[in-house]
């Protein structure tokens, strides 16, 4: 089962912006201020789907509304506003809404995919679990807890549904992440790395269960073996994303060198972040992926470097003869395989091999 947030059900009744079209018709813009706004509004017991992309100043006209049938939600809102309108959407399934922490409650049983924008403390996260508790899918912004904070043991939280779980946030000590019970968790996304993420995948059995992971790389030239040891703490993983913040790139493609890391891996993205790459070695990386030759499907690497602070960046990230020949021969053979220089300074992205790339291409895992 895809565990792509990609939601595939009937077009949206409305967009709303500063406009509205009604997507059945064909289209047309219809400008309008508040009255305008609220009049179109009056008809929200119609809705199925709706896109609220308006100012929070706004999202009151939403209050006291029958959502009766209305499945999937993206807006902006207050936390008074949106347990409201859950109160009255009581077949709201997916959920996407920017708010601020503020006295949010989330409380839904017919919940399965939410995308919270704003800041949430630890404890917050883990009510919106217990009072959710048949999603599927989870995104939030948790900041962790301060190295040595102590969360009360009765906030321990077991959900049976979860499946996907993404943690964006300030890179602090998870140790909150303790505190969850998820045995049927099969993607995990979070900005902190492995080694931080030790604990939490050492106190469950369940972490054999995970198929997608996504995590971010801090190690140094000397870490390789660290890194490798951090992976084969989850060793079905067939989907592989990895952010690589720390300078170098080697360590991180000799931990996936390895006969015992990651053998079910069948998809790879690594993301370099920096101000330059020091150690691009397209031969290392051939190397690896010969290695996984007949397993792996698919490789992409992205390196996000600045392009005028670095005027050589744009010339020095293409394969050289010899590497690009092999990476060719890895292409006939059936593997999906891409590099991308996105300038981070610029937004200008290229590829090898060289064709066109939407700047709004999706490059998120999912499984097939």
């Amino acid at each position: 089962m895809p565990l792509s947030w990609t939601i595939r059900t009937p077009r949206r009744d409305y967009h709303l912006d500063f406009f509205a079209v009604p997507l059945e018709e064909p289209p047309y813009r219809l400008t309008m201020d508040s009255s305008g706004l609220a009049s179109i509004l009056s008809n929200a017991f119609q809705f199925k789907r709706l896109e609220f992309d308006l100012p929070y100043s706004t999202c009151h006209l939403l209050s006291g509304k029958s959502l009766t049938l209305l499945r999937s939600f993206s807006g902006r809102l207050y936390p008074e506003d949106l347990s409201n309108m859950l109160d009255n959407a009581p077949i709201l399934s997916e959920l996407e809404v920017a708010t601020f922490p503020g006295q949010l409650r989330i409380e839904s049983t017919t919940l399965t995919k939410l995308k919270i924008y704003g800041l949430l403390a630890p404890e917050t996260f883990l009510s919106i679990l217990r009072h959710c508790p048949n999603l599927t899918h989870l995104l939030c912004v948790v900041p962790g807890c301060a190295r040595g904070c102590v969360l009360a043991h009765h906030l321990i939280t077991t959900h049976e549904n979860l499946r996907a779980l993404e943690i964006r946030g300030p890179n602090q000590e998870p140790n909150f992440l303790t505190h969850l019970r998820l045995p049927n968790l099969v993607a995990l996304n979070t900005h902190h790395n492995p080694t931080e993420l030790r604990p939490f995948l050492e106190s469950h059995p369940w972490q054999n269960h995970i198929l997608e992971l996504s995590t971010r790389v801090t190690v140094s030239d000397h870490a390789g073996q660290a890194l490798q040891k951090d992976l084969q703490r989850v060793p079905h993983v067939e989907a592989l994303k990895l952010y690589i913040t720390s300078g170098v790139l080697t360590p991180t493609f000799v931990a996936l060198g390895s006969d015992e890391t990651l053998p079910l891996l069948r998809r790879l993205e690594v993301v370099f972040i920096g101000q330059y790459c020091h150690d691009l070695d397209y031969n290392r990386i051939l190397e690896t992926l010969d290695h996984r030759t007949g397993t792996l499907h698919t490789f992409r690497l992205v390196l996000q470097v600045p392009s005028q602070s670095n005027v050589y960046a744009p010339l020095v990230w293409r394969p050289r003869k010899w590497a690009a020949t092999g990476f060719e021969r890895l292409m006939q053979d059936g593997m999906s395989f891409r590099i991308c220089y996105e300038a981070s300074d610029t937004g200008k992205m290229t590829t090898w091999p060289d064709y066109e790339v939407d700047p709004g291409e999706n490059f998120e895992l999912s499984l097939d």
